[in-house]
């Protein structure tokens, strides 16, 4: 009966023991999981400060888009102006050359005699 005591007292000192460790293990546990949760609250906190970061570029490529669409429809009337007065020029000095050499022919003929 004694041996059966003392085996009974061994067997609550484990479990006691035994207790304690599950305790502290699930203190652990417990630890762990609210570091994770807090983990998690800072990536999702990230995750929003990248997507209004995304949400900004995308809104600046926005803007960017829109002034250099602005500044090339600027440019291409620029350009489109510009053939103009090169053709008016072009056929200005055409019309410069044909009638100075028509007075030029004048001149001669005038002082060949045939005027």
């Amino acid at each position: 009966m004694d041996a059966l005591k003392e085996e009974l007292t061994l067997l609550r000192e484990q479990i006691i023991l035994l207790d304690g460790k599950v305790e502290a293990f699930r203190e652990l546990t417990y630890k762990r999981m609210d570091d994770l949760r807090d983990h998690i609250d800072a990536m999702r906190d990230h995750i929003d400060a990248l997507r209004d970061h995304i949400d900004a570029a995308r809104d600046h490529t926005d803007t960017l888009r829109y002034h250099t669409d602005r500044r090339f429809d600027a440019v291409h009337a620029e350009l489109v102006e510009l053939r103009r007065v090169h053709m008016r020029l072009i056929y200005w000095v055409a019309g410069f050359t044909i009638a100075n050499l028509i007075a030029t022919t004048g001149w001669i003929m005038k002082a060949s005699g045939v005027f």
